[in-house]
């Protein structure tokens, strides 16, 4: 067999894909393959529906998502608190300083590219009139159009399970609870892992204070107060 047979024209300059677990070669990138991230989302709904747990968490924003609601800056603060900072930091301060516009530089698959935040973003500069409109917009494409399509096929594999408008009744701290269940809180591993700041410590009579009282909860209110921290469940 000829190798024009087997290999597309321009196959020396294209990118491929080895799939280690499978063995196998493709030309498309495997994380954008349908049926991988419909699966995804059918097995996890599918495990609510017949009381099965998932042993996951997710970030408040994709169960966000999942119920359609808007994410919002106050959403980046336990995600991503350098994102969330900067963006503060533009809310307070004057924007020209910054010399920012609705673009921004992203990687994609080993290549730098600018990407637009709305329609001639390049073109368009940040302003105070104008600065929650452009972090409205980060916002959404960092969260949202970035990841569009593998949120579509997800979505698409919890719906076939649950339908949107039955989901939609619960807020995401319910709909994680319905997902994942309440966990067990290790309290002492939470507090080998507490990082202390603003001049308290281990030893401050406070944290000391909050230890007992933590320990003095039930389970449910343990996990209800990991939630109201760290918007995570676990």
């Amino acid at each position: 067999m000829d190798e024009e047979d087997v290999l597309p024209p321009g196959w020396e300059m294209q990118v491929f894909f080895v799939d280690h677990i499978n063995k196998k070669t493709t030309w498309e990138d495997p994380r954008f393959l349908e049926s991988e991230y419909q699966k995804r989302g059918y097995d996890g709904h599918t495990s609510a529906f017949k009381r099965k747990l998932l042993d996951v968490f997710f970030i408040r924003p994709f169960y966000k998502q999942i119920l359609g609601q808007k994410i919002t800056l106050e959403d980046m603060e336990t995600v991503d608190s350098s994102f969330y900072s900067s963006l503060c930091y533009l809310r307070k301060n004057d924007a020209a300083d910054l010399e920012l516009i609705f673009a921004v530089d992203d990687e994609v698959f080993g290549e730098q590219k600018s990407i637009e935040l709305v329609e001639n973003g390049g073109e368009i500069s940040v302003t105070n009139e104008n600065k929650e409109e452009y972090i409205d917009a980060l916002i959404e494409w960092k969260f949202t159009k970035r990841i569009e399509a593998q949120m579509e096929r997800m979505l698409k594999g919890i719906f076939e399970v649950i339908p949107s408008h039955l989901l939609r009744v619960f807020d995401p701290a319910q709909l994680e609870l319905l997902m994942c269940g309440l966990q067990v809180i290790d309290v002492s591993d939470w507090r080998a892992h507490t990082l202390y700041k603003g001049g308290y410590n281990p030893n401050h009579i406070v944290i000391h204070h909050f230890w007992q009282f933590v320990l003095s909860l039930s389970n449910e209110m343990r996990a209800k107060l990991v939630q109201f921290v760290t918007v995570m469940g676990k």
